[in-house]
């Protein structure tokens, strides 16, 4: 409950600081915030995250193993974390399942990073269709999906064995332990991990 009050109190352009005081589970259906500018810390404790559903994102684009991958819905914690914003010191778990996603993106923390993650630890990932897939891509990172920011001593231990699909047609599948794509924008954003 305390949790979601993120969405409440993140503001473009003011930096709120939050704090984690012990373990939480939530279930999310939908982005908590759609872009993070505030600093969360973890203080080491468990976040549990528990995914259902996935949102429109557009024509998000990454290019995977040289070729561009657009994808159509997704889900993940932010949609994107802001230059100024930062997630430090945290255990993370998570589930999600996923229906009928047509080209389908998912990271647990967030699709688009420019801010800085340091001290995240995936400690479990749990994978699963409800039904039957469609679209050509479909891909699942350990953390963040597009890494413009700073990504340090950060860890993906969870076992991604169980990332099953009951796919229609040709799918491509891809995952990425900590991030799909790690990137240069310019000279302002300088992905590094």
């Amino acid at each position: 409950e305390q949790f979601e009050n993120i969405k409440y109190r993140n503001t473009a352009g003011q930096v709120v600081y939050f704090e984690q005081t012990g373990d939480i589970e939530v279930d999310l259906t939908d982005f908590l915030a759609t872009t993070f500018y505030g600093s969360y810390n973890g203080n080491g404790h468990l976040l549990t995250l528990n995914f259902s559903g996935e949102q429109d994102v557009g024509s998000l684009s990454i290019s995977v193993l040289g070729s561009a991958r657009r994808f159509g819905s997704g889900i993940s914690l932010f949609e994107s974390i802001d230059a100024g914003a930062s997630i430090t010191s945290l255990r993370l778990a998570y589930s999600i399942t996923y229906s009928s996603a047509n080209n389908f993106v998912f990271a647990p923390i967030t699709l688009t990073n420019y801010g800085t993650l340091r001290g995240v630890d995936v400690e479990s990932a749990s994978y699963s269709a409800s039904s039957s897939v469609y679209g050509t891509n479909h891909a699942f990172a350990g953390m963040v999906a597009i890494n413009y920011g700073q990504i340090s001593d950060c860890d993906n231990n969870a076992d991604a064995s169980n990332l099953r699909m009951n796919s229609t047609g040709n799918v491509d599948v891809f995952y990425g332990g900590i991030a799909l794509a790690n990137l240069t924008l310019g000279n302002d954003y300088v992905g590094t991990i």
